[in-house]
């Protein structure tokens, strides 16, 4: 059965693409970027995380805007749930730490209502030359009624990097969160 990366791509419906948070390193935290490894030092840094198809590209921001960059894999048979917690090892990702975290949506949605919106009528005119007669696409505005409901929503996700030698050694941990809304039309009448 495939499995997918967080719905966060269904939070990204909603016009975001990255969770931005903060990661806090406790110890030296060795990473893998761009096939070398670097030492992210102990601190707190601006952070996001891109969510690609089966990876999550990392964006370390020191004090100093200095960026690193990494990419943790997510192999398909790994979950990452909309709701819940979730563990990705040095193996399956790529760097050399093991992550446990936990992700947790709120939906909420407003009631459906009407409204007009504007639109473009397509209409042909007949246009005559001594050549012959040839019909000409014309567009006017127009209105059409529509029925809609907009949904927010609202991501956290947490996770704790651990040194997979040191289980119960907390090297880092990461806290963002990531908030959108769309608007989700049911109905859509015919534009006059």
């Amino acid at each position: 059965m495939k499995k997918y990366l967080i719905p966060v791509i269904a939070l990204f419906l909603a016009g975001c693409e990255d969770i931005p948070g903060q990661l806090k390193v406790f110890s030296d935290l060795k990473v893998i970027s761009k096939g070398k490894e670097k030492t992210v030092s102990v601190g707190q840094y601006s952070t996001s995380l891109d969510f690609k198809k089966n990876r999550i590209v990392a964006t370390i921001v020191s004090a100093d805007d200095k960026k690193i960059k990494l990419d943790l894999n997510v192999p398909e048979d790994v979950t990452i749930p909309q709701n819940g917690p979730f563990t990705l090892t040095a193996a399956q990702s790529g760097q050399p730490f093991d992550i446990k975290g936990a992700v947790d949506t709120k939906r909420t949605r407003t009631e459906e209502r009407y409204q007009n919106e504007s639109c473009q009528v397509e209409y042909y005119d007949t246009i005559c030359t001594p050549q012959g007669c040839t019909s000409v696409p014309r567009y006017r505005q127009g209105y059409r009624q529509i029925r809609f409901y907009d949904e927010t929503i609202d991501q956290k996700l947490q996770f704790t990097a651990f040194d997979p030698s040191a289980a119960t050694k907390t090297a880092a941990q990461f806290d963002g969160a990531a908030a959108g809304t769309r608007r989700v039309v049911t109905y859509q009448g015919q534009c006059f």
